[in-house]
């Protein structure tokens, strides 16, 4: 596994903010973070089958975004610790869905968020931060 981050991680990392930036990338951030409750499994449920909504779209649009930069973790291609420096959003998304994760997995896809679940427990310092996140995460929620 790769543990010194080099100049590549840094492309990589610059790149994925790049990338969050885009217009329409904003707008489904924003319905993730932000609109989509997650308290219950209802809203979850129906944003993640009600194909061809735009509320879908930037659901399956975020997750997947988080998934790819995730697997470059697991793949050895992108630092542990440069990704737990700069994409704690992807970790926030994440503890926004752990709880549903088994029943999304179950109606959906057996491999829904895998990679950062699989990045949260082989890498220390992505699991550290993310039960940080995770900690955030719970108090906003209520629980």
């Amino acid at each position: 596994m790769k543990t010194e981050a080099d100049h590549n991680d840094a492309q990589i990392v610059l790149k994925l903010y790049e990338l969050r930036r885009e217009p329409v990338m904003r707008e489904a951030r924003n319905f993730m973070l932000g609109i989509l409750d997650t308290r219950s499994f209802e809203p979850v449920q129906l944003v993640a089958t009600s194909f061809g909504s735009p509320e879908n779209a930037w659901y399956r649009q975020v997750t997947s975004y988080w998934e790819m930069a995730a697997s470059f973790v697991n793949r050895g291609v992108l630092s542990a610790a440069l990704f737990a420096d700069n994409c704690g959003e992807g970790l926030y998304i994440y503890a926004k869905l752990e709880a549903h994760l088994s029943k999304l997995r179950e109606i959906g896809s057996p491999g829904f968020l895998k990679q950062i679940e699989k990045a949260i427990a082989d890498h220390p310092v992505v699991k550290e931060r993310f039960q940080g996140i995770q900690a955030i995460v719970k108090k906003r929620m209520g629980q």
